[in-house]
């Protein structure tokens, strides 16, 4: 499954041929919020779930194809997951699992901008594949307010049922500004569906669903409009 990203990854580089346009590369980083249905023990966790808080970063390329129009990718790390708690009948004791799933996610993303006094505002939305690199589950039970017992381990995706590829769709919107030298400072805000119901040999569906919010910076690598 990695092999097959790489050789996606580096199929969109040469796509963007960042040699013949205008061409930004840049980093990102933000804030995550998913919330991934998985239930790996269905006898305790079944009847709660919160959202799962993260943090992600990428590197991203940026390609101008003709006015306000550009095409970006980014090779993104993430996670998706969730926190799901159940009470017992006492109404004593607290049961928590908080589940991660972490991702290699690369989107292809169509981008639109209009420009607002010194400012870009942009709209985009566009396919991604992702691969799971890793997972974990952190097990926590609360006696009476007081923390009884807990546990960690990893993931086993073939036991779990669960697909380490994962397809979807994402929108985003945004605004940027170019200041000196002409870098160009990015805030914006991304929701990712996935399309693609992971749990493969399962009776429940499950797709990653999550919002982020990110700052970015990125530099011109070529300077031909």
């Amino acid at each position: 499954m990695k092999s097959q990203l790489y050789q996606l990854v580096f199929l969109l580089l040469f796509i963007f041929n960042i040699s013949h346009a205008q061409t930004y590369i840049g980093v990102q980083s933000g804030f995550s919020v998913s919330k991934t249905p998985l239930r790996l023990d269905d006898e305790l966790f079944t009847i709660n779930q919160k959202s799962r808080h993260s943090v992600l970063y990428s590197i991203s390329v940026e390609k101008k194809i003709k006015k306000n129009f550009y095409l970006q990718t980014e090779i993104q790390y993430s996670k998706e997951g969730s926190v799901l708690y159940k009470r017992d009948i006492e109404g004593l004791n607290f049961f928590y699992v908080f589940n991660d799933i972490k991702y290699i996610k690369v989107p292809l993303l169509a981008k639109y901008k209009l420009k607002f006094s010194d400012y870009l505002v942009y709209g985009l939305i566009g396919p991604s594949i992702s691969v799971a690199v890793d997972g974990k589950s952190h097990f926590i039970m609360i006696d009476d307010r007081e923390l009884n017992e807990q546990a960690r381990e990893e993931i086993d995706f073939t036991k779990s049922g669960l697909s380490k590829v994962d397809t979807g769709v994402t929108f985003g919107v945004g605004l940027e500004k170019i200041i000196a030298k002409k870098v160009k400072l990015a805030v914006g805000f991304n929701y990712y569906f996935g399309l693609l119901n992971i749990g493969k040999n399962r009776a429940e569906s499950i797709y990653n669903e999550s919002q982020n919010f990110f700052i970015g910076a990125s530099i011109p690598f070529t300077t031909q409009e």
